[in-house]
């Protein structure tokens, strides 16, 4: 399995609350960093600084999506945010994220592993999607 991480956060969110949560999500979803294949978002957080940071300090790639990509994942993502969706045009950041970069990467339809989680400042979800020689 090709397993991805979506995130999403505050404009100039601490490294320290991305770090944390993180950490918890992949202890919830009973994987290690080293099993993630990236880390992803939405276009407009693509200058984020601590996104940035994250995952190169897990030397992982990240990648952001437009909104276009994001919504073709809508129908998969747990909640719907009408805020989010006014906020940046789609309905959830991290999950949809999280399961269009894992389906990206194989071209085969991905599934949420762990459902959005989020802290005062932050959200992250886990998809994952297998490859067509599976």
């Amino acid at each position: 399995p090709i397993y991805s991480v979506g995130m999403g956060c505050e404009r100039d969110c601490p490294l320290e609350y991305l770090s944390e949560l993180l950490d918890q999500c992949l202890t919830q979803a009973g994987l290690n960093i080293e099993q993630i294949h990236s880390i992803s978002s939405i276009d407009i957080k693509a200058d984020e600084k601590n996104l940035i940071a994250l995952a190169k300090k897990f030397n992982k790639p990240f990648v952001t999506w437009n909104k276009s990509d994001l919504c073709t994942v809508e129908s998969q993502l747990s909640i719907r945010s009408d805020y989010i969706f006014n906020t940046v045009g789609v309905y959830g950041v991290a999950e949809s994220a999280a399961l269009y970069s894992a389906k990206n990467e194989t071209g085969q339809t991905a599934e949420l592993v762990l459902k959005k989680h989020k802290n005062s400042k932050a959200t992250c979800a886990i998809a994952r999607s297998y490859s067509a020689a599976s």
